[in-house]
């Protein structure tokens, strides 16, 4: 499935291009509550060293192609437990370029999708044999559920793998 973002480790440049095209954006008042203390977990979550990286919640950001400030930003967590290590997508925030959802509906969930995508290779990175993906908004609940039913569909050209959706999590295991 192609989509037209990536997801990908923030660069300082990057993440201060972020922050400045946010809040120009969102204006000062909106930035600082709706997105000052995610900038702020995030600048202190991007270490992205395996060593340092391990269990602990890291940011990483969602770009469309060559660009130099994410449309998103994303919390994505490994656990490495031995044969059982997993992966999670736990929460995604949007541009306020794109608060108004029914009018960029295409490009959010080509986000969510690229996200998505994203933590699954992540998981591959890690060799996670387990990728959740937790449905924090309606919006990322219902794709969950879609993506649930699309896969459990196609289970055929997806050999090895097994989908179930668990509450709010969509789970995605490889029996392999």
């Amino acid at each position: 499935m192609a989509t037209k973002h990536t997801l990908r480790q923030f660069t300082d440049k990057e993440f201060s291009n972020t922050r400045l095209d946010w809040k120009k954006k969102a204006g000062e008042a909106e930035f600082a509550s709706e997105y000052g203390v995610v900038f702020d977990w995030a600048d202190t979550h991007r270490e992205y060293d395996d060593a340092a990286s391990v269990g602990n919640s890291l940011a990483y950001g969602i770009f469309s192609a060559r660009a130099t400030k994410a449309c998103a930003i994303v919390d994505v967590v490994s656990h490495k437990k031995g044969r059982n290590s997993t992966t999670k997508l736990l929460k995604i925030y949007i541009t306020p370029e794109y608060w108004d959802i029914d009018k960029h509906q295409d490009k959010v969930r080509d986000i969510f999708i690229s996200a998505i995508i994203g933590t699954v290779e992540l998981s591959k990175q890690v060799s996670a044999r387990t990728v959740k993906l937790y449905g924090r908004s309606t919006q990322l609940l219902s794709l969950l559920h879609s993506l649930h039913v699309y896969m459990h569909d196609n289970k055929a050209e997806l050999p090895g793998v097994t989908v179930a959706m668990k509450g709010r999590w969509l789970e995605i295991a490889t029996t392999k």
